[in-house]
């Protein structure tokens, strides 16, 4: 993938994670009432290091102490690496994120949320500490809410190398795609798990055994929520390049087919890479000559003229 793009879909994706969380840090707001005392809200280093003290001889974690550490470590990762250095204070947000408090449950996973914006060290520990119990949570939490915020962290620890070999090891990948690819009304969990497998597709992470999964799990509609990652992700994966069943090459066509109808340009952009990639290796299906129409019927835009020349040379080489 060009780097444009690869930019734009970073950038894209950091700004989705950070409008999410300020979403929920507003709720840990009202369901604190309205804080008068501005103190609560400017911290200091010195501060996070005292309240983590706090809480660690306390053993337990209260709601106003949660809205004082999302606030510090919005702040910056000084804040975050503070925190961490208090021997013993993570122990206690597992304590709270494994306890039978539900609020207690959510605060807690949104406050790792946060620790997890830190720098490539915080993102091991936090795996270490708490990937098993996150990974958990994706599919048998019955809060909405959890599983959400706790696919906003797997999110942030995915990036960095150490922490997403730790979350791989846990078969991470086999759970996403049982979110990504279930019909459930659960949208916006669906579409997490999309950004996540397209960061892990990303970085090359796709085994054999998860190919495997991938070819067996589709994604019905083009048109749901995070459906504009499953291209990229089938793409990157290289899935392409393995011995697939004439089924599944149908389906990757016209699913493609119907992205570029759809002319939202990341569903375009990967659907032409994945039929010139499928023409190229000779592949087709019965409905392939419907491919001309519809390219006729679609503005394609002009940065994928080049990409769009190469998938139709692929096409007349088949026919």
């Amino acid at each position: 993938m060009n780097s444009p793009l690869k930019e734009q879909i970073r950038k894209k994706a950091q700004e989705f994670r950070e409008n999410r969380r300020e979403h929920e840090f507003d709720g840990l707001r009202v369901a604190l009432g309205e804080l008068q005392d501005p103190a609560l809200e400017t911290l200091t280093e010195k501060d996070v290091i005292s309240l983590a003290g706090r809480i660690k001889r306390r053993k337990g974690v209260t709601l106003e102490d949660f809205f004082r550490l999302n606030q510090a470590f919005l702040q910056g990762n000084e804040f975050i690496n503070s925190f961490m250095n208090v021997t013993g204070a993570i122990q206690v947000l597992v304590k709270e994120l494994t306890g039978r408090d539900s609020v207690h449950q959510l605060a807690s996973c949104e406050t790792l949320c946060n620790l997890s914006l830190g720098d490539p060290p915080i993102c091991s520990r936090l795996a270490t500490t708490v990937g098993s119990y996150l990974v958990t949570y994706l599919d048998t939490s019955q809060e909405n809410r959890l599983q959400i915020t706790a696919l906003w962290t797997i999110e942030n620890l995915l990036e960095i190398q150490k922490s997403r070999e730790i979350l791989l090891s846990m078969e991470i990948i086999a759970k996403l795609l049982n979110i990504y690819t279930t019909d459930y009304e659960n949208e916006e969990a669906r579409e997490c798990a999309g950004q996540a497998l397209s960061i892990l597709s990303q970085f090359n992470s796709f085994k054999e055994k998860d190919l495997l999964l991938l070819a067996g799990k589709r994604l019905n509609n083009p048109r749901v929520p995070g459906a504009q990652y499953y291209l990229k992700i089938i793409f990157e994966s290289g899935i392409l390049k393995q011995n697939l069943d004439q089924s599944f090459v149908d389906y990757l066509i016209n699913f493609s087919l119907e992205c570029v109808r759809n002319e939202e340009f990341l569903k375009v952009c990967y659907a032409v890479r994945v039929l010139g990639n499928l023409f190229a290796m000779g592949r087709k299906a019965s409905e392939s000559f419907e491919i001309l129409e519809v390219l006729e019927n679609c503005s394609i835009n002009e940065c994928l003229k080049d990409e769009v020349l190469w998938m139709l040379r692929n096409f007349y080489n088949l026919v």
